[in-house]
């Protein structure tokens, strides 16, 4: 979470903002989800992966290299790499549509950077290339039969025995997010079931009255494209990958990227909305009381949800009346300072 607040930090340029996040993704289920030994051994060396990355990206100081090089080493090396190397390439694909001029300057200063530590970046990534022999081994021995997987092929006629059938990622995003609206209370709160704390619906409200800006729209494209490649029972893109792309065969599990990307990004998201919010400026009486009409609306719309749902969780509405006391607080404070 540390990493995650960190890597914030970095994306939305406001400490403020990447604490709100960091606190919504702590008291989200991740919080709890982070327990199960799969998402662990994903999720935190790619958080702090991308903060590397992120950081040797403004920059180049070998530290962030030799970081980046760590958290690659220990992605390769633990559970299943495909997750990550979907993640890494699809965040670098989109960048290059949304910020192609920034890329190209990225590219240059890393491009000099490596020449000048050339026996550094060297030993960096030799030792990266080591920590793909298991790997590399295991894919050998599962090609040549030595041994046999059979439960996750059942009819597929295959090749290597780590193959998967694709009637086996039956369960995937759409059926986690189904699972969790099922539970209808937070009292039946149960491990995996999908929770935001009920401030990030506030916020996501207000996005109605905000102007998209680069940011919103890229991690927007960003994940829903995970989104749609996690969901193969809804749309075929899934299916296109496992036609075409080879190491799509050999992992599953696909509602594993709601909780390594789907969430964080989600949250991310949220942040820089609540960061153009708070820079939303009123110039007119008729802004202001069109303002503090929607606002209400909004708090309330979420205390009638809450309620026809059955929550009977004294501490979500707590949080509903702390969040109206704090926008009326602020957009009130900024009238204030205007007429004085």
């Amino acid at each position: 979470m540390i990493g995650y607040f960190k890597m914030a930090c970095l994306v939305l340029h406001d400490k403020r903002m990447a604490f709100v996040a960091y606190l919504i993704l702590m008291f989200s289920s991740l919080g709890t989800r982070l327990f199960d030994s799969f998402i662990l051994l994903t999720f935190i060396p790619m958080v702090w992966f991308f903060y590397f990355f992120t950081a040797f990206a403004l920059n180049q100081k070998k530290h962030l290299f030799l970081g980046m090089t760590l958290t690659a080493m220990i992605l390769f090396t633990t559970y299943v790499p495909f997750y990550f190397i979907t993640i890494l390439l699809s965040f670098v694909g989109f960048y290059a549509i949304f910020y192609f001029g920034k890329l190209k300057k990225i590219i240059l200063a890393e491009f000099n950077f490596m020449k000048k530590n050339k026996v550094f970046v060297g030993i960096c990534l030799l030792a990266f290339c080591v920590s793909l022999i298991p790997g590399a081994l295991l894919f050998k021995q599962a090609q040549r039969g030595d041994f046999v997987l059979s439960q996750r092929q059942t009819s597929l006629q295959a090749d290597n025995a780590m193959e998967v059938n694709p009637e086996w990622n039956k369960w995937a995003l759409m059926e986690d997010v189904s699972y969790s609206v099922y539970q209808s209370t937070l009292k039946k709160f149960n491990f995996a079931v999908l929770y935001i704390p009920v401030f990030a619906y506030v916020i996501f409200a207000f996005g109605v009255i905000l102007r998209i800006n680069k940011k919103l729209l890229f991690l927007f494209c960003w994940g829903g494209f995970i989104f749609l490649v996690g969901s193969p029972n809804v749309t075929s893109v899934y299916q296109f990958f496992y036609d075409h792309v080879f190491y799509f065969k050999y992992f599953r599990n696909l509602h594993f990227f709601l909780w390594i990307v789907l969430l964080p990004v989600f949250v991310l998201f949220l942040a820089e909305q609540l960061k153009c919010l708070l820079q939303l400026k009123l110039r007119s009486k008729r802004e202001s009381v069109s303002l503090y009409v929607f606002m209400t609306l909004v708090h309330l719309g979420t205390l009638f949800f809450l309620i026809t749902r059955g929550q009977n969780v004294l501490s979500t509405y707590i949080a509903i009346g702390l969040s109206f006391i704090f926008f009326i607080y602020h957009f009130g404070g900024l009238l204030l300072l205007r007429r004085t």
